[in-house]
């Protein structure tokens, strides 16, 4: 038997990382959570002035690396807005934080998109009136003059600059290339990281740059000098650059508001703006979740929740009360049937099925 005797065209609730599943060509898709979408969205559309920083939270698997990719790849454009969306996971390196967040970034992004924007903004503004707005955000001419370098169009310069970023230059190098200084402590790194942000945005049209910064829990295994840097400098960025909008991701277990308070500090969870539960589900809103995903994924979409029925996914998500009803859990456990069913045959999925499945 095959998914298409199932009415499918694939398996709609195939576990796979998100972003394995956006490196498709498919377009991204999203199902049920309508509420914390439209939230997200408003975001998007709203975000003016500083202290643009969102919290998303909520249990595992229930949906905020999935919307992160999502929005980063199908991004909410306002008219006249260009949006530079980059997304990365809070270091797991517990020595420089900051250094590791601005190479996630440039990661991202990759080194020849950074150039690319650079350039654009030379292109537009000049070198003096951009570096002249780099330098007074940053108050540093020695970093605003090496993001100026990133817009040269020169082989050995490329190579330098890539290795200047990654902190990998020589005292003679320096003097050949005429930068001042290297890239040496967190303090460094964060306003070369502001002054990039300060050149994205210095065009003349309304260009908002969209970090998403995942999996905040990370901080968790940091001592409390470490995460105290790296939310410092979270809170630098986001007070310094008003067309910056973040979006932190965390995993909150039941109860473990206070932790994240204490990890996060005071200072940066008063300037949280907004904050977007995402809970597990009801029993009607996993429904609503399944029969986004199976539609999606029908060939014959007048055909309801085939090849379940509305009974038989209620038995299914019933079966999951001792855990969160998330979305992770409703594709294991619905996958899991769907490809017992096609193994053994089985052309319908009925509650019967479903509950001789689960005691089996």
């Amino acid at each position: 038997m095959t998914f298409e005797e199932l009415n499918l065209t694939q398996n709609p609730f195939k576990l796979i990382s998100p972003s394995l599943a956006f490196q498709s060509e498919a377009p991204v898709f999203w199902a049920g959570m309508k509420t914390q979408k439209e939230q997200l969205e408003n975001t998007y559309l709203n975000a003016a002035g500083h202290r643009n920083l969102i919290l998303n939270w909520g249990p595992f698997g229930a949906g905020k690396t999935h919307a992160a990719f999502y929005f980063k790849n199908q991004p909410i454009f306002k008219q006249n807005v260009e949006l530079i969306t980059l997304y990365v996971r809070t270091p797991l390196e517990k020595g420089d934080a900051i250094q590791q967040l601005l190479e996630n970034i440039i990661d991202d992004m990759s080194f020849s998109k950074l150039k690319e924007i650079i350039k654009a903004r030379i292109a537009e503004l000049g070198e003096s009136q951009l570096f002249n707005l780099i330098s007074a955000s940053i108050k540093s001419e020695a970093y605003a003059l090496a993001i100026i370098k990133l817009g040269h169009s020169e082989l050995k310069l490329d190579d330098f600059m890539y290795r200047y970023i990654y902190g990998n230059v020589t005292r003679t190098e320096l003097k050949k290339f005429q930068l001042p200084r290297t890239l040496n402590t967190e303090a460094d790194y964060l306003k070369f990281l502001a002054g990039l942000i300060a050149g994205f945005t210095a065009g003349k049209t309304l260009t908002k740059v969209v970090l998403w910064i995942d999996e905040l829990e990370n901080l968790l295994y940091y001592t409390s000098r470490q995460f105290k840097r790296l939310t410092q400098g979270v809170k630098t960025l986001v007070d310094t650059n008003e067309n910056l909008l973040v979006f932190l991701n965390y995993t909150l277990s039941d109860g473990d508001e206070e932790t994240l308070r204490i990890l996060i500090g005071n200072i940066l969870w008063d300037r949280i703006n907004y904050k977007i539960g995402f809970t597990d589900f009801s029993i009607e809103k996993g429904l609503e979740y399944c029969h986004d995903l199976i539609t999606h994924y029908q060939i014959d979409k007048s055909m309801g929740y085939f090849p379940f029925e509305e009974d038989s996914l209620k038995a299914l998500l019933n079966s999951l009360h001792t855990r969160k009803l998330t979305p992770y859990e409703i594709n294991k456990k619905c996958s899991d049937i769907l490809c017992y069913s096609l193994e053994n045959q089985i052309n319908k999925i009925t509650q019967e099925k479903v509950v001789k499945w689960l005691n089996a």
